[in-house]
């Protein structure tokens, strides 16, 4: 079983509340081929600020690939709807949070908003050595569950990375939901 350790959410709050004192903000999540890790993101993190204006919740890569249907199916097993649209996208909803789930390159992040990046690869960090419009640059690494592709463990993998990122976005939540 793949363990994840919590990542430190006190500089990501205070990132995101210092953002935020000057307006509305996106939460953008970064992976180098934003099909696993960031994509779980975008839609987890969706899901939690569903309900504030002042949080738009993106994710994009470095390079442009598909979404991995794995990601969806990791998706699916903590009780979300999946529908695959083929072509590497999937709408994915839960409540009334409704996603569609595609691979975008930082080309096509819109810069409406200050960004708050959130870097959940170690070679996207490296590789993205600057975002244009970020206010904050946040390094939240998680294993690649890619590992795991092909294998017996592989949906046990991408389940134990979906959650711990469900766990670290509560605890982000939580953490805001504090600050003054």
């Amino acid at each position: 079983m793949l363990l994840v350790p919590a990542q430190d959410v006190r500089t990501a709050a205070d990132a995101i509340a210092a953002a935020q004192s000057k307006g509305p903000i996106q939460l953008l999540f970064v992976c180098t081929h934003n099909s696993r890790r960031s994509q779980l993101c975008e839609a987890l993190a969706a899901h939690r600020w569903r309900e504030d204006p002042r949080i738009t919740v993106r994710s994009c890569g470095t390079e442009q690939t598909a979404c991995h249907p794995s990601t969806a199916l990791a998706l699916e097993d903590l009780g979300w709807n999946v529908r695959d649209m083929g072509h590497g996208q999937f709408q994915v909803q839960l409540d009334r949070t409704l996603r569609v789930l595609r691979s975008k390159t930082l080309d096509e992040v819109p810069r409406d908003l200050p960004i708050v990046a959130m870097m959940t690869c170690a070679e996207a960090d490296e590789a993205c050595p600057a975002i244009v419009g970020a206010v904050a640059r946040i390094p939240w690494r998680y294993p690649d569950p890619k590992i795991a592709d092909g294998t017996p463990e592989s949906r046990a993998t991408y389940r134990a990375v979906a959650e711990a990122i469900a766990r670290d976005l509560d605890a982000l939540h939580h953490q805001l939901q504090q600050s003054p």
